[in-house]
């Protein structure tokens, strides 16, 4: 589960680039959520409930979830409040294991790529029209709270910013073979890693006693030994 469409389309076009196959055949799926509001709520009654609904029901069905947020909102509290959220199945302690609620420090452009990745970005972004620096990027990292990338690139260019487009342009660079950081290096690729693993392994049952068995694994700590 994805905090929006750009980061769907950065997953989507990265995938094949870094492990060769599409995302779909190694049984994962994408699902935009469509902004920070739809997975933390509200309402104070109703918060995070709707999310935790969500995963509990797709764990319950033998769908692995991820979900990976920006930090704003109640991103943060979300994740705390993975720690206890009871599962309804009956066969799991918690909705999710807090190992796979995954929130950035500060956003997914900003924990992935560097100033100069993300000035280089931009720059392609408005077909070279502009050439934006890396202190801009600088000073758009140190003050993310109130300035964000949207904002420079309509500054400079006096247009909007097409963060689909953006998104694109960054998984290439991500697997550039001219780029600075190696892709395993990258928080994300890292993060992908785990979901292809628990893709790849998570065979349906065929018997309850299976089923019990797989639903006790999502509830435990993730651990990977494949280094990484």
């Amino acid at each position: 589960m994805l905090e929006g469409q750009s980061e769907v389309e950065f997953i989507s076009r990265l995938f094949p680039l870094l492990f060769g196959f599409e995302y779909g055949t190694g049984s994962i799926e994408l699902v935009n959520l469509r902004g920070i509001g739809n997975a933390t709520g509200n309402s104070r009654e109703d918060r995070y409930n709707a999310i935790f609904r969500l995963v509990d029901y797709l764990q319950d069905h033998q769908v692995v979830v991820f979900v990976v947020l920006d930090n704003e909102g109640g991103a943060s509290r979300l994740k705390d409040s993975s720690k206890t959220k009871k599962s309804l199945s009956g066969l799991r302690r918690r909705v999710i294991a807090p190992e796979r609620v995954k929130v950035w420090k500060k956003t997914f452009e900003f924990d992935n790529f560097s100033d100069s990745d993300l000035a280089r970005a931009l720059t392609l972004a408005c077909n070279e029209q502009y050439a934006f620096s890396r202190a801009e990027m600088r000073d758009v990292r140190d003050n993310w709270r109130e300035k964000d990338i949207a904002k420079l690139f309509a500054a400079r260019t006096g247009g909007n910013l097409n963060k689909v487009q953006l998104a694109r342009i960054l998984a290439e660079l991500a697997v550039s073979p001219t780029a600075r950081k190696q892709p395993l290096n990258r928080p994300f690729v890292k993060l992908l890693g785990r979901a292809v693993d628990a893709g790849l392994m998570n065979a349906l049952p065929v018997t309850e006693r299976g089923r019990r068995l797989n639903q006790r694994a999502l509830d435990r700590p993730y651990l990977r030994t494949t280094g990484g």
